[in-house]
């Protein structure tokens, strides 16, 4: 019984990890939105996408974005 309890808690816990974990990317992204482009270029988790036209011919207008985090190769 008392194994169970520990066994328990430990897997609370590693959820729990995982759950903050997985919370900060979408925290630093909530960092960068909404700001200008000054305040944005010297937020070191931020980057400033300048307008650009699409192919379908709309204009998105230039705005704040967090900056990607590192990707896994693929080998």
């Amino acid at each position: 019984m008392r194994v169970e309890k520990i066994v328990v808690k430990s897997a609370a816990a590693a959820v729990a990890a995982i759950a903050l974990i997985a919370s900060q990317g979408s925290a630093t992204a909530a960092e960068c939105k909404g700001l200008e482009k000054p305040k944005c270029e010297n937020n070191g988790s931020c980057t400033w996408v300048d307008s650009y036209q699409r192919k379908d011919g709309v204009t998105v207008h230039g705005h704040c974005r967090a900056k990607g985090g590192k990707k896994k190769s693929g080998n």
